[in-house]
């Protein structure tokens, strides 16, 4: 999440955080800048209360609105092409791939059970005006259909940026910045290496991880 938050380009006026869990998008990103108001959608109900405690413990309430709500569902919940920025850190497992985590909580966050890939990239196109943007992060294993999604939906990708353990290792994860209503061109940018040489956090790494100290309660 906090490496999503970095890669995100601000500032903008608005934003969604589709599936907030704990708030931890719209809190980095209105903190520091990045987003001068938010919204953050969570359907677990436990997770939703939690992030209202910390918005409230963190002293952002004029900035930040949490709504428990489906994001597949959010006709009059919120309208239509009014959002400059929509950011997701999706559930990464596929329906019926891989081990369920006992605890319920975690695994409706990890995987698609409630939501898909697909069900976040169509609410991002809804709620995105012209020239808005979805970043998003998943499994390189994941990239294509991404892509295909996000050209059904009418999103460009405009960036994409990998994220490496270390330069000697395949990327653990992808960077996706997609525009609705752009014809740009696509820009790879240079992979987000986490661990130097000496097993320390690189510079960049440790910015986006720890930005200005955190300072969250």
């Amino acid at each position: 999440a906090l490496f999503l938050c970095g890669f995100v380009r601000g500032p903008v006026e608005r934003m969604v955080d589709l599936g907030t869990g704990s708030g931890i998008l719209p809190l980095v990103l209105t903190r520091f800048g990045k987003a001068r108001h938010a919204v953050g959608i969570e359907i677990q109900e436990g997770l939703a209360e939690r992030a209202r405690r910390s918005v409230k413990r963190n002293g952002l309430a004029e900035k930040i609105e949490i709504l428990d709500a489906d994001l597949r569902e959010l006709k009059g919940v919120l309208p239509a092409g009014r959002f400059e920025l929509v950011a997701c850190n999706p559930p990464y497992g596929k329906a019926g791939a891989g081990q369920l985590n006992p605890d319920n909580e975690r695994a409706l966050a990890r995987h698609e059970i409630l939501c898909t890939l697909s069900d976040v990239v169509c609410a991002a196109a809804r709620l995105l005006c012209p020239r808005g943007r979805l970043a998003t992060v998943f499994p390189p294993a994941r990239l294509p259909e991404a892509l295909e999604l996000c050209a059904e939906s009418g999103l460009r990708p405009t960036r994409l940026r990998l994220i490496q353990g270390r330069t000697s290792l395949p990327p653990k994860n992808v960077l996706l910045e997609a525009t609705r209503g752009t014809r740009a061109r696509l820009e790879i940018e240079p992979s987000l290496i986490i661990y130097g040489e000496d097993g320390e956090y690189t510079a960049e790494a440790k910015e986006m991880l720890y930005p200005a100290g955190n300072g969250f309660g």
